[in-house]
């Protein structure tokens, strides 16, 4: 059991056994004594929130982030040694995609792609590999950078998860997304083929950590170093980014 919650069944067992021994030996109206058992705990339930004993906030991120008890089927699936993100019959593979927009004189800097058949990516395009917490960047520099949540977090299996897993591997471009997204400039990952190659998913987005230290996101790529990305996008060296389950 986590310290927050034996925290709170302790404090909450001190109440009560107060409460009782007031209850049957106080000679005090029964309102008065009901009046003494609120202002006690809610004096504990303030100091424990003051000094962070005891924060509200993180029990809700513990539902939120719980992973369901049963998998199904299709969480099984391995995407290991797949670089498609859909089946055959609904389009391009990744590679097929990203070469289409590549350019002739282009290539990418960094020889480890060229074994998974990606040595055809432009000078504008940057890699990022779930397993590897990383992105690559056309000009050979790296950034840490996750996606996913909870159970899920950087696990290329549950990319079909809707706000759970991370992010489907594909090519994105690039683009501004239109409003600050909580504050923070946010780019936007637009699916080549569209949300059809994606599962279905959505208003995937690339933008700073926002839940939690370890980079907890609902499939967002999330970046420990966002603003080094950002600028590399505004300078015009990063126009899209490729998706990948890991890199061999």
């Amino acid at each position: 059991m986590d310290w927050p919650y034996s925290y709170t069944i302790a404090i909450a067992g001190l109440l009560l056994a107060f409460f009782v021994r007031i209850w049957r030996y106080s000679e005090a109206p029964l309102a008065r004594r009901l009046e003494v058992f609120f202002f006690l705990s809610l004096f504990a339930g303030s100091v424990a929130a003051t000094t962070r004993l005891y924060d509200p906030s993180q029990l809700l991120w513990r539902v939120l982030a719980k992973p369901p008890v049963e998998a199904t089927q299709a969480d099984q699936r391995g995407f290991s040694s797949e670089l498609a993100v859909a089946p055959k019959s609904s389009g391009p593979s990744l590679s097929e995609s990203a070469l289409t927009y590549a350019s002739p004189e282009g290539g990418i800097v960094d020889s480890r792609f060229a074994s998974n058949g990606l040595s055809g990516l432009d000078r504008w395009t940057a890699v990022y590999d779930i397993s590897a917490h990383m992105v690559y960047l056309p000009n050979g520099a790296t950034l840490e950078a996750h996606s996913g949540l909870g159970a899920h977090l950087d696990d290329p299996r549950y990319v079909h998860k809707r706000m759970q897993g991370a992010t489907p591997p594909h090519v994105y471009e690039l683009a501004l997304r239109e409003k600050p997204f909580h504050g923070i400039r946010a780019l936007r990952l637009k699916p080549i083929g569209g949300s059809g190659h994606i599962f279905g998913r959505s208003g995937l987005l690339a933008h700073t950590y926002m839940l939690g230290p370890k980079g907890h996101s609902n499939g967002c790529v999330v970046f420990k170093h966002y603003n080094a990305f950002l600028q590399a996008f505004e300078s015009g060296d990063v126009k899209r980014l490729v998706v990948m389950a890991h890199i061999d």
